[in-house]
């Protein structure tokens, strides 16, 4: 019989071989789905916290303890400014209205929300097409991404070179929507035993491991896989709950440390744990030969077979020989592995394609800010150049870095706050304009940077480095060169001309710049 201090010790130890990684992943899904990490927004939140249980505790000495620290963080707070309601342009939107509204997916649904219910009929339309899109986002990327979150734990049990581009091991194979299937699937249960007082926490930990066994096999029938969970949870389902009531006490030192201990640690030390209790349940469960246990079978992941081939290429080729999932035969351009150097000619063109993302996702943010579309940055045309030069920037200077991601967040948190701190100096001596403002915000210089934003540039540098820059460089090497020299040269052109009259003709106004 399994014991949570087995289960929780092993989670520590496999933690420490692939810490960074774990926090980086944990922390892209709690962006997607409940919302960044925010120390602007966490102090006040968590003071409220403190708050209530300093003025409702019976315990004497617990009121007093969290009035002090009360006390202290008001005094912090008044010290540094943090948690004023400054809004501070291409990361507030981020941490203010994203977080406040619990991720990306529910700040979506909050706008299309609003705008549905405006009398105006194009309004109307946004609304529900921003409910599609919420409902869309969830299911197929939210939902996905916390089954990529359980492989990317079980695999790094067993194996320190797993990387965190394991959460979209799922697009890779070909299975999003027999993903989204089973997510969907769980969450409708779910709500139908929300009516029933006794039923919801039973259910809720009779499909607990639901996630781990579509990343262990995702070709099990959806509905199979809440059978085989409920199966292997029988007998374990109170002791699952005594194992979650033994974080309670991280969970209280994460909100006296304004949620540092919880992106930093908490997240993924339980993360970690469940994939070890999915490890100890799915081995009971072989043994005692419960029905429908020989879906089990990627034995790959859990017990490395020298006899494959030599143990130390075995990390290397792993898990490319899944024997029942056929990673090998998808599309070449699915490589999300680092590249070293990229032609100058590919650079110039995802340097448009950086900048257009990032209009549209400061488009969309200002969406979910304003409830009406506002076209971003300081040009006419669908660009912001900040992303494009920072994306084009950190490709060139982490290259000989890419095997040490540490190393790269670092560089690349450097490069973004020199890019983003000379930008906004030159816009204002230029053009007496601030397109951001980060006063209020933690550890800001002059309101033209701040420790949370360059945290965030960090991450999404990242992601471009490990997986959006090697799939666009791929899909544009699939383009004639000739093409290619036409469509660089024709957006540079056209790039200039814009520069050139914004320059002359500065754009401003609401959701564009900021009081001097």
């Amino acid at each position: 019989m399994w014991k949570i201090r087995h289960v929780k010790k092993a989670a520590r130890h496999h933690l420490r071989k692939n810490y960074f990684q774990a926090v980086l992943v944990c922390l892209i899904i709690a962006f997607v789905i409940s919302g960044p990490f925010s120390i602007s927004e966490t102090v006040k939140s968590d003071l409220t916290i403190l708050e209530d249980v300093a003025k409702n505790s019976k315990h004497s000495r617990i009121s007093k303890a969290a009035d002090d620290l009360v006390n202290a963080a008001t005094d912090f707070q008044k010290a540094t400014s943090i948690g004023d309601d400054s809004d501070a342009g291409v990361i507030s939107n981020i941490y203010t209205k994203v977080q406040k509204s619990g991720g990306i997916v529910r700040g979506v649904f909050h706008a299309a929300s609003v705008n549905f219910s405006n009398k105006h009929l194009v309004n109307k339309v946004a609304g529900v097409l921003g409910v599609g899109l919420a409902g869309f986002l969830y299911i197929f990327f939210g939902a996905v991404l916390q089954i990529g979150r359980a492989r990317f734990f079980l695999e790094s049990r067993l194996y320190t070179r797993t990387s965190g581009t394991q959460i979209l091991f799922i697009y890779r194979i070909k299975r999003g929507l027999r993903a989204a299937a089973v997510i969907v699937l769980k969450t409708i249960f779910m709500f139908l035993w929300m009516f029933t007082i006794v039923g919801f926490p039973i259910k809720y930990y009779s499909y607990y491991l639901v996630e781990y066994l579509f990343a262990e096999n995702a070709d099990i029938p959806p509905k199979d896989i809440l059978k085989l969970s409920a199966r292997l949870m029988k007998g374990s389902k109170f002791k699952v709950f005594l194992l979650d009531l033994t974080f309670i006490y991280w969970h209280l030192l994460s909100v006296t440390t304004f949620g540092i201990v919880k992106y930093a640690f908490l997240t993924p030390y339980i993360s970690a744990s469940k994939a070890e209790l999915y490890a100890e349940l799915r081995q009971r469960a072989i043994d005692g030969k419960i029905e429908g246990y020989e879906l089990l079978n990627d034995d790959a992941l859990f017990e490395k077979h020298e006899y494959i081939c030599a143990d130390d290429e075995f990390e290397e080729k792993y898990p490319n020989f899944l024997h029942h999932i056929p990673i090998v035969q998808h599309r070449r351009w699915v490589n999300v592995e680092p590249k070293e150097s990229y032609t100058p000619l590919n650079l110039i063109l995802m340097f448009f394609l950086f900048a257009f993302v990032g209009w549209v996702w400061e488009c969309a943010l200002a969406y979910i800010q304003h409830g009406f579309f506002v076209n971003r940055g300081m040009l006419y045309g669908p660009w912001i150049p900040i992303y494009g030069a920072g994306g084009a920037a950190i490709l060139l200077l982490t290259n000989r870095f890419n095997k040490k991601p540490l190393k790269t967040f670092f560089l690349t948190v450097l490069a973004c706050a020199i890019l983003e701190y000379g930008t906004a100096t030159i816009t204002w001596y230029t053009m007496h304009e601030k397109y951001w403002d980060y006063s209020g915000y933690f550890f800001n210089i002059q309101g033209r940077i701040c420790l949370e934003g360059l945290m965030v540039f960090g991450l999404g540098g990242m992601m471009a480095i490990y997986f959006l820059a090697p799939i666009m460089d791929n899909l544009l090497n699939k383009i004639p060169l000739h093409a290619r020299q036409g469509i660089a040269t024709g957006l540079s052109v056209l790039f200039v001309t814009d520069v050139t009259i914004a320059h002359f003709y500065p754009r401003t106004g609401k959701g564009l710049t900021y009081d001097n």
